[in-house]
């Protein structure tokens, strides 16, 4: 016969520790997620920036401000951060707690489970939302709302080429044909 106290036993044990690796998600996943929305927001901002120079050029030279030309991009990045926090709470609260929820119960016996709204939670992820959203967007824009208005409408020039790792090594690049070149730059 064995004797096992709650801490030992091996179904407490197992629970507990499902529960702690839950805990330890929870924390971890927000953050990634926030971090990959920035780098979206920032990629797609620096992109509509770049498409937009000439338009913010002519801005600037007929008396804009910088953070006017700037206000559009951040209300743009800021309009889409609230609806994808609304949409995502909606569809978050009402579908990963049911997901985990069915999955814990083929494990274990668990009491209904009961919606509770953390408001207080939403209202601080939405303004870490936005605020990264707008740091995101202000760094897009900040580059390109300095330049003079002459130089904004301009296109921009073109990056300098960078040689390829094979071009360094004019044993084997000099042996490739013209075609290979090229595939080796793409």
């Amino acid at each position: 016969w064995t004797i096992l106290d709650r801490k030992s036993h091996y179904a407490s044990v197992t629970f507990k520790n499902t529960i702690h690796q839950m805990e330890a998600i929870s924390r971890v996943f927000p953050v990634f997620f926030i971090l990959v929305a920035a780098l979206v927001c920032l990629t797609t901002m620096t992109r509509l920036v770049e498409e937009q120079r000439n338009e913010i050029g002519t801005l600037r030279a007929l008396g804009y401000t910088r953070w006017q030309c700037t206000s559009k991009y951040l209300f743009y990045a800021i309009f889409a951060t609230i609806i994808g926090i609304v949409v995502g709470s909606i569809l978050g609260l009402s579908s990963f707690p049911l997901i985990i929820y069915h999955a814990w119960r083929m494990m274990y016996i668990l009491p209904p489970i009961h919606f509770v709204i953390p408001w207080g939670l939403i209202g601080f992820t939405a303004l870490l939302f936005i605020f990264a959203m707008s740091i995101a967007t202000w760094f897009a824009c900040k580059a390109d709302t300095q330049d003079v208005p002459s130089q904004l409408m301009r296109p921009k020039a073109p990056p300098m080429g960078k040689k390829t790792f094979l071009e360094n090594i004019p044993l084997i690049w000099n042996h490739l044909s013209f075609t290979d070149k090229v595939t080796m730059r793409n």
